[in-house]
């Protein structure tokens, strides 16, 4: 009787659930910092400090650099220690990571903190989802980690806009203590919740656990090419990010509130996320590949053709609509592919996709830039690269 009493909880009995809104809360604010200083990132290092692009773009793609190094470093991390404790240290890191911004002004100081702000993200990330699978019912697990992963999007839709205002109105110092309040929050009613970590029996040590870490853990040969396609949609997307976005606008098509690009796009993304979901189930996720394929090269030729606010708002649009299953195709046409015990290699195959797509991205950027002399033919590129 029990048990069917949990299986009947409704989604908002699961939702407003003392734990997991709490957990909930505490990474959309996480979240709301991680992509605030992401947004403004590269203005920051090439217009405040006046660094070479080439420069801040390298710093930039350090945060996904240190997410790949970190990936199975975390997982052990999180299973051997304090799940709770660990997710408290990430969030103290964020929060570090935002004052080290304050006070620095070389590079140097950049890549410090872009480090710090790497570790504390891919730990904060492993302990929490963990997390939230401790603090619900099972029966009520997929609904809570759809929900949790919803904080990221709602995050991502306002940030750049607050971020940005917040810098062009009082300067980047302003904006920095804002994030580093956002995290400070989130560490707040980390510390807040009651949690005490079982511990398993004839669990392997911490170091023993370390030792036991293969490639074949980590990586799958049978899903290479799903592993190409995580790269490219990665690559491409942090083109159409809001860092890049903002970057273009401001040197040169001089727009400050370009920020409204990524409110834009993920505003429409709420409703095409769930029916690009649809369409996999019924159809297969190789038609929201060429979706966002589509999606991309279109978004990325307006992008180039834009010579105010209405061409970058067409090209949010464009992006919100087709490109809605791109971050799911991958993974799910990874998952699908592999037997269920060999699940999680796959979902770390796309994942060193995204990481490595993301790193490359951010150093290739201004190059092309410097070549073409504009970043509409890196837009140009972008298109190319989606098309193929």
């Amino acid at each position: 009787m029990e048990s069917e009493a949990k299986k009947k909880k409704s989604v908002m009995q699961v939702i407003f659930s003392r734990n997991f809104l709490t957990l909930f809360v505490s990474y959309l604010f996480a979240c709301l910092a991680f992509s605030s200083v992401g947004s403004e990132f590269v203005t920051y290092g090439t217009n405040e400090l006046g660094m070479e692009a080439v420069v801040v773009g390298s710093i930039a793609g350090m945060v996904s650099m240190i997410g790949l190094v970190m990936r199975p470093i975390t997982a052990v991390i999180v299973d051997k220690f304090n799940r709770k404790g660990m997710l408290i240290l990430g969030y103290a890191m964020l929060t570090i990571s935002s004052v080290m911004l304050l006070f620095t002004k070389s590079a140097t100081g950049l890549y410090a903190a872009q480090i710090v702000r790497g570790v504390a993200w891919a730990l904060q990330n492993s302990a929490g989802f963990i997390m939230v699978g401790e603090v619900v019912d099972k029966d009520d697990l997929g609904t809570a980690m759809s929900v949790y992963s919803l904080a990221q999007v709602i995050a991502s839709s306002f940030s750049a806009v607050l971020i940005l205002g917040i810098a062009n109105s009082l300067g980047f110092h302003a904006s920095f203590i804002a994030t580093a309040a956002f995290t400070a929050i989130s560490l707040l009613l980390t510390l807040s919740l009651p949690y005490k970590r079982q511990k398993k029996e004839g669990e392997e040590s911490f170091f023993a656990s370390l030792k036991s870490i293969r490639l074949s853990n980590l990586f799958s040969l049978e899903c290479a090419p799903i592993l190409v396609i995580s790269f490219t949609f990665q690559f491409v997307s942090i083109m159409m990010g809001a860092s890049w976005v903002v970057k273009f606008a401001k040197d040169e098509l001089s727009i400050l509130n370009a920020g409204i690009f990524a409110t834009v796009a993920n505003l429409i993304m709420y409703v095409t996320k769930p029916l690009f979901g649809r369409v996999m189930d019924k159809y297969g996720a190789k038609w929201c590949v060429y979706a966002s394929g589509v999606g991309y090269a279109l978004a990325c030729v307006v992008m180039a053709k834009s010579a105010s606010m209405t061409g970058l708002i067409l090209a949010a649009v464009i992006y919100g609509v087709l490109c809605g299953g791109n971050a799911m195709a991958a993974r799910t046409m990874a998952m699908k592919r592999m037997p269920v015990d060999k699940q999680a290699v796959a979902s770390s195959t796309v994942g060193i996709g995204n990481d490595i797509g993301m790193t490359v991205a951010n150093v290739m950027i201004p190059v092309w830039a410097g070549m073409f002399g504009t970043y509409r033919g890196v837009y140009y590129i972008m298109a190319g690269i989606s098309v193929a």
